[in-house]
């Protein structure tokens, strides 16, 4: 594998809400790829992020730095006005102190990229921000300014990042437009990446539609529910969700539902690989989120060949461009497309392989790792 010789300017902080060992999510994913690469290049390798328990023995594959933050004991008790991140500058900025780094990479919206910004600034550092969603270039509504105070302050955070970090990174091309009509800021569009596929690929028996995702509103699962219900009478159609429960009665009405439905089956949270594995026996992905960045299922999906069928999702117009899938736009569509690619196996083929060669393409981990180092110069 391809290194670099050791250089004066080499030390990496990733700073991050969550390491993805511990809290499984796309960002995370994707934030982990990137030390993963930079690692490989040489550059030694931070890992700033705010640790869920101090008892937990972190597990680190990559055998980087891990910088864990733990938060202060009050604050459970200020959760109801807003994002309580903003409890954990001060370790924060302490642990950037310790490490003195050269590069500082934060990605998404959350309030620890102004801090890094501001260090770098500082500090002589090179600063990167990325988004990993389409809300952290949204504007904040009135209404929610004054019922979470603290959301505000992030905002405020994320929005210094956007106007003084060094370099700005986008998943796509609409957000890089936004990014200029919006800010006046250009940006480096810098693809999610996947590795290539490891296990068997190998269709299961049964016509497979998987629908994977957090459980909360902004993904909402009871879209797939519905169609999974409205579809129930296809005998040898099955539906399976996968996701970090939510808590209390949204997660309880939801269980209701499933549980009334025989074709339905909903598997929880899952690791990351018995993700890839249920994908690798899947003919559709389906995504009902009311936005996204660029879904990070998505390229798990193409890499296994499985196209995706999106109700509002649809980056840079890819899904129809690259025939890697259907933008249904209304539920109604996405049943009549999820049969449409039931029906005619043919057609259902050659999305797979356009899939594939799409991720393969596009999103490769081996074939774009490279260009970590070339933003890292």
């Amino acid at each position: 594998m391809q290194s670099l010789e050791p250089r004066s300017r080499n030390k990496l902080a990733i700073i991050t809400p969550g390491f993805y060992e511990q809290a499984i999510g796309g960002a995370e994913y994707q934030s982990y790829l990137f030390a993963k690469a930079a690692k490989e290049f040489g550059y030694q390798v931070y890992y700033v992020f705010i640790a869920t328990d101090k008892s937990r023995k972190m597990p680190n594959h990559l055998g980087i730095t891990l910088c864990p933050i733990f938060s202060p004991k009050y604050r459970q008790y200020i959760r109801g006005i807003g994002n309580t991140a903003i409890t954990c500058i001060p370790a924060t900025w302490k642990a950037l102190n310790d490490i003195k780094p050269d590069f500082i990479l934060c990605r998404s919206g959350v309030i620890q990229s102004g801090l890094g910004a501001y260090y770098a600034r500082k500090c002589n550092a090179i600063s990167i921000w990325q988004v990993a969603s389409s809300n952290d270039l949204k504007p904040l509504r009135f209404l929610s300014v004054l019922r979470r105070p603290l959301d505000f302050m992030e905002f405020l955070s994320v929005r210094y990042a956007i106007k003084h970090s060094t370099i700005v990174l986008t998943q796509a091309e609409y957000q890089s437009k936004e990014l200029r009509e919006k800010y006046a800021r250009d940006s480096i569009i810098f693809k999610n990446l996947v590795p290539e596929t490891s296990e068997n690929i190998a269709r299961s028996e049964e016509f497979t539609v998987v629908w994977v995702g957090n459980i909360k509103p902004l993904k909402q699962p009871e879209l797939f529910i519905q169609v999974a219900k409205i579809l129930s009478s296809v005998n040898d159609m099955r539906f399976i969700m996968i996701g970090k429960p939510a808590i209390g009665k949204y997660q309880a009405k939801l269980e209701r539902q499933i549980s009334t439905i025989k074709n339905l089956n909903y598997l929880g949270l899952q690791s990351m690989s018995d993700v890839d594995s249920v994908l690798s026996k899947a003919h559709l992905l389906v995504n009902t989120s009311l936005y996204e960045g660029f879904p990070n299922t998505f390229i798990q999906a193409w890499i296994r060949g499985v196209p995706v069928i999106s109700l509002i999702v649809n980056p840079d117009n890819v899904l129809t461009t690259f025939n890697i899938g259907c933008h249904s736009r209304t539920i109604d569509k996405m049943i009549k497309d999820l049969l449409g690619l039931y029906r005619d196996r043919t057609a259902l083929r050659d999305m797979s392989q356009s899939a594939r060669d799409y991720a393969l393409n596009y999103h490769s981990y081996s074939k774009n790792r490279q260009r970590i180092t070339e933003i890292l110069s």
